[in-house]
């Protein structure tokens, strides 16, 4: 747990993951054939005091039935084109996308990593390695724990496929980290599918996340009051977890 304040706002934030505010969907998923979407916020620190990716783990068939759920709320009046957390300012639109997902077997995924120990890295000594950014490290424990997960939770031999929202950082990490480790694969990383990059604007799975994504940046933000006492959180009934 790192405590501390940001624009006045006390904050308290987690630099791993958190996977599984609902306890029995790994015991649900039928499907032998899973992915991880996984969508970012809080890019910069300007945005809030940590990086965030939200994301959900599911089979292809329940992402298949989610997506078609949501476009549903999409075309739902006014129509949006997709739905982003950050240009949507619609609390009821919100709510109506979170009980949307609550009605499908998706595992929440959510990794926080604070800025603050990278704002005083040399950016020119640092440019273009790998590992000297945020988004770096929160790609790594994004797929390292989700494999654990997999690994703890599902039948031997299943895989998972790793969907990412399209970033410049995304394919330095995939080359640097996922291909390296998953080429000759060993522990958990028998568990890894593939890992590419995709569209939050066309991929509705990534809609998803970045909803979550940003839930999780208003709780540490302090935004809309204190996240333990409203019942806003992306899967009805259920809180994050305090590491």
């Amino acid at each position: 747990m790192r405590r501390g304040k940001w624009k006045g706002i006390e904050y308290r934030i987690s630099s791993h993951i958190y996977v599984g505010c609902r306890g029995d969907i790994a015991k649900k998923i039928q499907v032998a054939i899973l992915r991880a979407f996984i969508d970012e916020s809080a890019v910069s620190v300007k945005d809030g005091p940590a990086f965030i990716f939200g994301g959900f783990i599911g089979s292809v068939l329940e992402f298949e039935r989610a997506s078609d759920a949501w476009q549903e709320g999409l075309d739902a009046l006014p129509a949006l084109p997709y739905y982003h957390r950050r240009e949507s300012q619609d609390a009821q639109r919100a709510l109506s996308f979170s009980k949307t997902i609550s009605r499908f077997e998706l595992q929440p995924v959510v990794v926080t990593m604070p800025h603050r120990p990278f704002l005083s890295r040399n950016k020119s000594a640092a440019r273009g390695r790998f590992g000297s950014k945020v988004y770096d490290w929160a790609f790594i424990t994004a797929v390292r724990e989700i494999l654990a997960w997999v690994d703890e939770n599902r039948p031997e031999g299943e895989q998972i496929d790793f969907v990412f929202d399209n970033r410049q950082e995304f394919a330095r990490c995939r080359d640097e980290f996922f291909n390296r480790f998953s080429a000759e694969p060993k522990g958990i990383w028998l568990r890894a599918g593939t890992c590419t990059p995709g569209d939050d604007k066309k991929i509705a799975a990534l809609q998803m996340g970045d909803l979550l994504a940003g839930e999780i940046l208003e709780c540490i933000s302090g935004i809309n009051g204190d996240c333990q006492k409203k019942p806003y959180f992306v899967v009805q009934g259920e809180r994050p977890a305090n590491h």
